[in-house]
């Protein structure tokens, strides 16, 4: 199975976060966070290419919002908006419209969790809604949506972690982000938090001290569910399976993807090791069959499975053309774009976007299934 390039878009900064829309008619929107640490420069001048050594080093971001053609085989991605924000770390779209629009939500270096609506019909636009403090002198790391429960307009909850090792849950509200609970969960960074999108009530973490957790939260905060040491390095990847009750898998520095069976959470079910730190998964969306992973040092990979007939992972695709450090990666959610303006949209090929960062690239590719 071949991965082929379709597009190269340079970004301002170092580009670590991106995810297409999951929402119906929606599809082609797209978004890319940057975070990058700029020393002796503030945040008022990053423009200037002259450094003060004087200045305190400064963790800048940039925030794009992109448009997808779907039918075009060139440039079909083109920026719509383009803010500056604090460096951002993770960015994660909600799965239904909230009020009507497009909802998203990011944390940045500056400890807070933001949430943005996409409105306009032909000229899309980014409004900010809310932003809140997750915790003082720390940076926010990652976040997490639950799957949506009472229909487009219901209230929607997230989870956050960050630097100082807590996990925090919040609802969104028509008046604001309320925060439900706070609690430290890992003795240093919190990578990663998410939510079991088929339990509303059950919420996973990973940290930098090599341990992977369940909480539920109607139990009392700081009281995990399930403590595993199955990964040998920190954990920096944790997804759910929006399409197959009970999987989840999981990522670490020690470049294994372990599958996990949530019903016995004892040991994983199945792992392969990718030659890499595993710093994002992505289930692909349309079926939960096979797995995207941004692996840092060795490109991005994508993993069937096999799920329900075959016991093994196998990789069947690697991209490679991103020069260093894959960060983020995420599946388009509609149908492949056509390989060249004289074929077909093709249904066994399927449109992907990657970033990484230091070279402060983002890359649209193929991958033709045979």
């Amino acid at each position: 199975m071949q991965t082929k390039t379709v597009q190269k878009f340079q970004t301002k900064y170092y580009a670590d976060s991106t995810e297409w829309c999951p929402i119906t008619d929606n599809e082609n929107l797209l978004l890319v966070g940057n975070y990058q640490l700029v020393e002796g420069i503030s945040e008022t001048d990053t423009q200037s290419d002259d450094a003060d050594p004087s200045a305190p080093s400064s963790r800048v971001g940039h925030l794009y919002l992109f448009q997808f053609e779907s039918d075009s085989t060139e440039e079909p991605l083109t920026v719509t908006e383009e803010i500056s924000h604090s460096g951002i770390l993770d960015i994660k779209w909600y799965r239904s419209t909230l009020n009507g629009h497009p909802t998203f939500g990011l944390v940045d270096a500056e400890g807070r969790l933001c949430t943005f609506q996409v409105t306009g019909e032909d000229s899309k636009k980014l409004k900010p809604i809310f932003c809140e403090e997750i915790g003082t002198d720390i940076l926010g790391l990652s976040l997490d949506w639950s799957a949506p429960t009472g229909g487009s307009d219901s209230l929607a909850s997230l989870v956050a972690s960050s630097s100082d090792g807590k996990l925090s849950t919040w609802q969104l509200t028509d008046s604001g982000l309320e925060n439900l609970s706070r609690w430290k969960a890992h003795d240093f960074e919190a990578w990663i938090s998410a939510f079991d999108y088929w339990d509303t009530n059950l919420v996973y973490s990973g940290g930098d001290d090599c341990r992977f957790k369940g909480w539920d939260l109607r139990s009392p905060p700081g009281c995990p569910t399930f403590i595993s040491k199955a990964h040998t390095m920190g954990v920096c990847s944790i997804q759910s399976n929006a399409k197959v009750e009970h999987l989840l898998a999981t990522g670490s520095y020690d470049e294994q993807l372990l599958i996990w069976d949530t019903r016995h959470m004892k040991s994983p079910v199945k792992d392969i090791s990718l030659g890499g730190g595993i710093w994002r998964i992505k289930w692909e969306p349309l079926a939960g069959r096979y797995i995207l992973t941004a692996t840092m040092h060795n490109g991005f990979h994508i993993v069937d499975t096999g799920f329900p007939q075959s016991t093994d992972l196998e990789i069947v695709a690697q991209y490679g053309e991103h020069e260093i450090l894959a960060y983020g990666a995420d599946w388009y959610h509609g149908l492949s774009i056509p390989a060249s303006q004289d074929e077909a949209k093709s249904k066994n090929g399927r449109t992907i976007i990657s970033c990484s960062f230091y070279d402060s690239s983002l890359q649209l590719w193929l991958w033709e299934q045979e």
